[in-house]
């Protein structure tokens, strides 16, 4: 189960955030990766997302890698195409 945790997250207060919300989910996981609060994360939740949340390349190789050698298996999702940034 994901722990709620402020870490990284300045403008939510995340105590009232739903993260039976699947949009709300992966930005959750997104903010606490790239703020390197993995702690936060529990491996069951990560591994079937990993392949749709939109973080560093690299960072997604060694999430896989971490997981593969932790026996969770994640289905390998396309990686999500880039955005168009919006004037």
């Amino acid at each position: 189960m994901i722990k709620k945790s402020q870490k990284g997250i300045w403008e939510t207060d995340v105590q009232t955030i739903n993260l039976s919300n699947p949009k709300v989910l992966k930005w959750y996981v997104e903010r606490k990766i790239e703020a390197g609060d993995w702690g936060a994360l529990d491996r069951t939740t990560l591994a079937p997302m990993l392949g749709k949340l939109s973080i560093d390349v690299r960072v997604k190789s060694l999430l896989r890698d971490f997981l593969s050698s932790h026996g969770h298996s994640h289905r390998q999702s396309p990686p999500h195409p880039r955005r168009a940034w919006k004037k």
